[in-house]
């Protein structure tokens, strides 16, 4: 099984730049993030698709529901490509969280519970899970939508590495990235979006 992972495009959070609380009031697309959608949408046209799975946040159903009317593909939903549990970061700012608590991110990883975060390893399990319950129903070519780090936690199992290098894994708003799935994981690409989004890096002049 083919397995497009996607981003969901630019949320409210991105811009604002706080940590999402989707127990309150959810973020959703920002018109450039809707842009963003269609034009993944766009790319996943050109293959042949069997399902669209998001996770169940507005942000990611927002996404989801525009790849539908790119490719015709009608979506389903899976709790497990939720986003990240944040404990007591939910709504906070990131720079504000930053200042106070910069090794903030080691809490996935280590045994400590101070902010109340989903452990790494629990996000990598659930994503598995899911690829591998969606292969078992007999599907060929997947679209899931979920957030940042999930897509990075099941990246990075596919390659072996853990840890902060994590973190060295770039996933763009309403980016692609491609694992093959049978008896094992096989990282096809990662981060796809149109050559223009990656201007700023001055890597094509």
């Amino acid at each position: 099984m083919l397995a497009y992972f996607v981003r969901h495009g630019e949320s409210e959070t991105n811009v604002s730049g706080d940590f999402p609380d989707d127990d309150l009031k959810s973020p959703h697309l920002t018109l450039r993030g809707k842009e963003q959608a269609a034009e993944a949408g766009e790319m996943l046209s050109k293959v042949d698709i069997n399902a669209i799975i998001s996770s169940p946040m507005p942000r990611t159903l927002e996404t989801a529901e525009i790849i539908s009317k790119k490719t015709g593909i009608s979506v389903l939903v899976d709790n497990r490509l939720r986003e990240v549990e944040l404990g007591t970061l939910k709504g906070r700012s990131t720079a504000e969280v930053l200042k106070s608590d910069p090794e903030w991110f080691n809490e996935y990883f280590d045994e400590n519970y101070r902010h109340g975060i989903e452990k790494y390893w629990k996000i990598q399990d659930r994503m598995i899970l899911t690829v591998k319950d969606t292969y078992q129903k007999g599907f060929k070519s997947v679209v899931f939508v979920s957030h940042l780090e999930p897509i990075r936690s099941i990246i990075a199992f596919s390659i072996g590495i853990g840890g902060q290098t994590v973190r060295k894994i770039k996933i763009y708003n309403a980016s692609i990235s491609i694992l093959k799935y049978e008896t094992s994981f096989e990282l096809y690409a990662v981060n796809i979006r149109p050559l223009k989004d990656y201007s700023f890096l001055n890597i094509w002049h």
